[in-house]
């Protein structure tokens, strides 16, 4: 596991975490909904064990040594080698039964580099790619995109960011899509020697900084697109000016 795989996982599993305690009214029954993908028995948080079920309920929160454990195995399901990606079929968020821990899936991926980047749930303009208002998973299983406010930084008009060295449209897309030079814009992280008259924690020219990513399980990008109605007019909380989506865009500036 590389450097940028390791720092990657830490901050995918951050974000993760992090939203479903957001998120934790209306996340139970969604869970409940889709238990092939997402549930197990609430017994796996006692014992650490070596297998592709992502643990989603904690038996006792209370016991430090059950919580421990309940981690690891979300670690543990979450760095499992992955379905294979593509051309045409994307199962994100799926571990191969058989594969051998430890190594990556037929095409690359561990499940969790599989998920959602936060560009494909708060895409700075239109919809998120693959969206389907009528498919049982909103169509998360769409082929990867990121797409950004257009028009800044030099991002094409379109928002579109193409693939290292110009690959215009590769069978298997990059499922890693390093875009953020901060944690949560608190601090910044560098490798080796660092020159200390150099810019803040926004500077992106240093190539000792270690580079993030944030990544989005199919749970809470459901509950990002489910369509709903406020006032009697559909909304979506992708689409709609919340604290939480102009944080995601202000961030792909």
């Amino acid at each position: 596991m590389n450097r940028f795989r390791k720092v990657s996982v830490v901050l995918a599993a951050t974000i993760i975490s992090a939203a479903v305690v957001f998120l934790q009214p209306e996340l139970p029954s969604l869970a409940r909904a889709e238990t092939n993908l997402l549930q197990a028995p609430a017994s796996d948080s006692t014992a650490i064990t070596v297998t592709p079920t992502i643990p989603v309920e904690l038996d006792d929160p209370t016991n430090l040594a059950h919580a421990a454990n309940f981690a690891w195995n979300e670690f543990i399901a979450l760095t499992w080698p992955a379905m294979p990606q593509g051309p045409t079929s994307f199962p994100r968020g799926q571990a191969k039964a058989d594969g051998m821990y430890g190594s990556a899936g037929p095409t690359g991926q561990v499940v969790w580099e599989t998920y959602r980047h936060r560009t494909e749930v708060f895409p700075g303009q239109g919809q998120p790619n693959g969206y389907n208002a009528s498919a049982p998973d909103y169509g998360f299983g769409a082929k990867p995109e990121y797409r950004y406010e257009g028009g800044k930084n030099g991002i094409p008009a379109d928002g579109l960011i193409p693939p290292y060295k110009r690959i215009s449209n590769p069978d298997i897309p990059p499922f890693n899509n390093l875009d953020e030079v901060t944690q949560i814009t608190l601090n910044a992280m560098y490798a080796g020697v660092v020159d200390p008259k150099r810019g803040g924690n926004q500077d992106t020219e240093q190539e000792e900084k270690i580079l993030y990513q944030a990544k989005v399980n199919e749970a809470i990008y459901s509950y990002a697109v489910k369509p709903r109605t406020l006032n009697g007019k559909p909304y979506a909380l992708y689409d709609t000016d919340n604290e939480i989506s102009g944080r995601i865009r202000a961030n792909s500036d």
